[in-house]
């Protein structure tokens, strides 16, 4: 080897089944280089059932093929309460190893948020001492007041050394929400209104902050009628993540008919993700503001025969009501 100069080189070592000890699995081969008195482990590229590749080598030396230890999750997913804040995620090395193994994990995906939102995971490397056989990423969950949906961690391994990637590379953590749904009061403001176009606003409001959007259906009921004595800007209110209140308003339509004071009587119909709290209802009044009308009196059939002549008495209003109107 005196006189080659290289940076680095790629070697295929090639074999025949009869080779193989028997229960051997040629995915889990890697090669070992002796040189300058020590082992080490030169990458593993490309594997087949009767070749296995090394890359990175920058210096000649003895070699040795054979099964490496693999390194894996020991299971694909585990899930825990919200209030379980110290969450330990096994991951294990088989067989019994007489060197220092190391493998890097990282989180790669999830719809939980870390940085101390929903938990504390900082990317890393597990070490196995030889004769170990398993060791584990730590997460602490926070365990907040918020009402959400679980949410995910997801890990993978990477980058073994001294051993091979078993099949569970990744594994996901489901923190499993533990929180009561909020819930809703109704609240009334602006009432009673104005007929020439006044506004109430019905408010719901939430007994704490929730992480999902509540939806509160309304129901409407009382004496006013919709779209001729008032409209609704909606038939419910979205209370978004993170905030405790929404609101819908009322409002009345002028009309030119005395009538009395009408009534809007607004329900909670149902609730998602949130629930009533007891029985909320509120009433809005309209306030009417048209002069009740006046009455003129007429005659007709005046003057009348004797036998059984009939003259009619007629009360007229100058203004059609919304109240049945009696003359005395």
């Amino acid at each position: 080897n005196t006189g080659i100069t290289f940076t680095n080189y790629s070697a295929t070592f090639t074999f025949v089944p009869g080779d193989i000890d028997v229960g051997a699995n040629t995915s889990y081969f890697g090669v070992g280089k002796y040189a300058g008195g020590s082992w080490s482990y030169p990458t593993v590229g490309t594997k087949t059932a009767t070749t296995t590749q090394i890359t990175g080598v920058t210096s000649f030396g003895d070699y040795q093929i054979g099964e490496l230890p693999t390194v894996a999750f020991s299971a694909i997913s585990s899930s825990g309460a919200e209030s379980v804040t110290a969450v330990s995620i096994p991951v294990s090395l088989t067989p019994t190893s007489g060197q220092t193994v190391t493998v890097d994990y990282a989180v790669t995906g999830g719809t939980a948020t870390g940085g101390g939102v929903d938990y504390i995971l900082a990317n890393g490397t597990l070490t196995y001492t030889a004769g170990q056989t398993s060791q584990n990423i730590s997460i602490t969950v926070v365990n907040d007041a918020l009402d959400e949906v679980s949410e995910t961690i997801q890990i993978t391994l990477s980058n073994p050394v001294n051993a091979v990637l078993g099949a569970n590379t990744v594994h996901t953590y489901t923190i499993t929400d533990d929180d009561a749904a909020p819930t809703v009061t109704l609240s009334l403001s602006g009432s009673p209104m104005a007929e020439a176009g006044g506004v109430a606003t019905v408010t719901a409001t939430l007994s704490a902050v929730s992480g999902q959007a509540v939806t509160v259906n309304l129901a409407f009921s009382g004496t006013a009628t919709l779209t001729s004595d008032y409209t609704r800007s909606g038939t419910s209110i979205t209370i978004p993540a993170g905030s405790t209140t929404g609101n819908i308003t009322l409002t009345a339509v002028q009309d030119s008919i005395d009538e009395p004071n009408e009534t809007i009587i607004v329900d909670i119909n149902t609730v998602t993700n949130g629930t009533e709290s007891g029985t909320q209802q509120v009433t809005a009044t309209i306030t009417d503001d048209d002069a009740a009308p006046t009455v003129t009196l007429s005659l007709s059939g005046s003057p009348m025969a004797e036998a059984a002549g009939v003259a009619t008495v007629t009360a007229t209003l100058s203004a059609v009501s919304g109240q049945d109107v009696t003359v005395n």
